[in-house]
């Protein structure tokens, strides 16, 4: 009697015999499917170069759709993400202006820039009236506040302001341009003011306070103080700007002198303009 060398089943004579073994050997030879599918991760490989294929295509449209988003909607989604903590915050410690986001925390850069012309434009607007009234006779600050005379127009407050303005736009877009061929690399403008922009929020503190020292007769000590402010924000956007560039100390008394040249040049002409 003869039996299967494969399987061992006794081979009857005139009977096919189907084997077993063979069959299975056949079916793990030629599978129906050399990528079974994972339900958790997906297909792999070829699928999985399908997927990455859709995810590409999704990114590129959103990136396309994104400059074409409303400015109503660009301000909704600045306004939803504003939060009272967070300006406390940067007021405390401006460095932490690197955190934001530039899509969505951009609200606070324009905070921080208006907050700071603002105060400047007061103090400088209290202490004019000040000296205005030393050399016209007026002795008490106070009264000169309340209307009396003689008085600053208020044209001359709007004027500060807007130099104020202008001027920390210049510097930060002095230090942006000397970038291009003093630093490794060069930020995007909109992630380069939202940092810089927000990092002069404690500033305008200071400046309103020197306005308050001035008006209590210590214009002294208010110089002194508008002095330090004005030179600690210049040296702190400087070296924010020189870390975002990536700056290397090689080049950075370059970089420093150029870019505060461009932006005093650029002060004093506006101050012609204006006065």
């Amino acid at each position: 009697m003869n039996y299967c060398n494969h399987c061992g089943a006794k081979l009857e004579q005139g009977v096919a015999h189907a084997c077993s073994e063979i069959a299975a050997s056949a079916d793990i030879s030629h599978p129906a499917s050399s990528q079974p599918f994972n339900l958790r991760k997906g297909p792999s490989e070829t699928d999985g170069s399908n997927d990455t294929t859709n995810q590409s295509a999704q990114q590129a449209y959103a990136d396309h759709s994104q400059p074409h988003q409303s400015m109503g909607k660009f301000a909704r989604e600045a306004t939803s993400t504003f939060e009272t903590r967070t300006l406390i915050t940067l007021i405390k410690q401006p460095t932490e202006a690197a955190r934001l986001h530039p899509q969505r925390d951009w609200l606070y850069a324009a905070i921080g820039v208006l907050l700071s012309s603002l105060g400047f434009a007061v103090w400088a607007y209290i202490v004019s009236k000040h000296f205005f009234g030393l050399l016209f006779g007026a002795s008490d600050i106070l009264s000169l506040l309340d209307g009396g005379t003689p008085s600053i127009p208020f044209s001359f407050f709007i004027r500060i302001l807007v130099i104020a303005l202008l001027s920390i736009g210049t510097l930060i877009g002095a230090l942006w341009l000397t970038l291009a061929f003093k630093g490794k690399e060069r930020p995007e403008l909109l992630p380069a003011f939202v940092r810089l922009g927000a990092l002069q929020m404690p500033f305008g503190i200071g400046f309103l306070l020197a306005g308050l020292v001035s008006i209590i007769s210590f214009t002294q000590l208010s110089f002194f103080m508008v002095g330090c402010l004005l030179m600690s924000s210049v040296v702190l956007t400087t070296s924010e700007m020189a870390e975002m560039g990536k700056v290397e100390r090689s080049n950075r008394f370059a970089f420093v002198t150029v870019a505060l040249g461009m932006h005093m040049v650029i002060s004093l002409i506006l101050f012609k303009l204006f006065f």
